[in-house]
């Protein structure tokens, strides 16, 4: 088991791209973790006077004639770095802090819903039959409703707020869970270790979690890290259509809302809090891809 965990890890690691994903998610998850110490400002403080400030507000370049250096002249006015917003809020506090919310929604929704849909994948596959037959039909009536739609209509159902939220992407990521796990404990069930744990008179519950769950592993890993790509869409989707997140409370879907209202005069701020989505999903994508390559290298065929 450890050798081969280690090959696994030599060939993620040999994918440049997997590891471009990792660092991107690992900074992130510092980057939330560490928000409270990284961010210079409140991020709920409004300032009215000090509203739509450009990036680089308070600070000054300016040309020495002896060096020829340009050097950099702090003056008293407060720094903002990324610039302010409309209600004169300090646009990189607000998107570290919004980086809370994003992996906070997208690390526990996945959990939730992976869980769930892990365990009724499970006893789907297993028992099979009208067991299976419910199971599935729900599933696909789930999967029926497209992506976004259902999010939304749940969200109009439960209220915003950020718990309501996590249950609106734990809900909408149960199918996919099922539907993967489903599949594999078809195959694995199958095999002779499992028959012969169950002529040793092994329990159904024994056989299911001791020695078909681990068989799935692989694939629900890859699928659960690309999953919190998703979950993270999916919350900004929702905070920019007004059904997320509470204002004042910073998110990056909600930046993004506000931010389009000034596209003309400010578009610091959606072009950043754009950003801030962009590399964060596309650093799980590229984690997950490589983790998936080394988990089976055989897909790379």
């Amino acid at each position: 088991m450890g050798l081969k965990k280690n090959m696994v890890l030599q060939r993620l690691l040999k994918n440049k791209l997997a590891v471009i994903g990792l660092v991107i998610v690992v900074i992130n998850i510092l980057v939330a973790l560490l928000a409270p110490k990284l961010a210079p400002y409140d991020p709920t403080h409004m300032d009215l006077a000090n509203s739509l400030q450009e990036p680089g507000t308070g600070i000054h370049f300016f040309h020495t004639d002896d060096t020829g250096f340009h050097l950099i002249k702090i003056d008293d006015t407060e720094i903002h770095l990324l610039g302010t917003d409309d209600f004169g809020r300090d646009l990189l506090s607000r998107i570290v802090y919004g980086s809370r919310v994003s992996l906070l929604v997208g690390f526990v929704s996945i959990l939730i819903g992976g869980t769930l849909g892990t365990v009724l994948g499970l006893i789907a596959g297993f028992y099979g039959g009208k067991i299976d037959s419910v199971i599935m039909r729900f599933m696909d009536g789930l999967f029926a409703f497209p992506y976004v739609l259902l999010a939304i209509t749940l969200m109009t159902a439960l209220g915003t707020g950020l718990h309501n939220i996590i249950i609106a992407v734990s809900i909408i990521n149960i199918p996919g869970f099922a539907r993967i796990v489903r599949g594999e404990t078809l195959v694995v069930k199958e095999l002779d270790y499992v028959e012969a744990a169950r002529s040793l008179g092994a329990k159904n519950r024994r056989l299911i979690f001791w020695h078909i769950l681990p068989n799935c592993m692989a694939p629900l890993i890859v699928y659960a890290t690309m999953g919190i790509a998703g979950a993270i869409l999916s919350e900004a989707a929702l905070s920019f259509l007004g059904l997320g997140i509470k204002p004042p409370d910073p998110s990056w879907g909600s930046i993004l809302k506000d931010g389009q209202e000034y596209l003309a005069v400010a578009p610091h701020i959606t072009t950043f809090s754009g950003l801030s989505i962009l590399f964060t999903v596309l650093g799980f994508n590229l984690f997950g891809d490589g983790l998936r390559d080394a988990l089976d290298p055989r897909l790379k065929q």
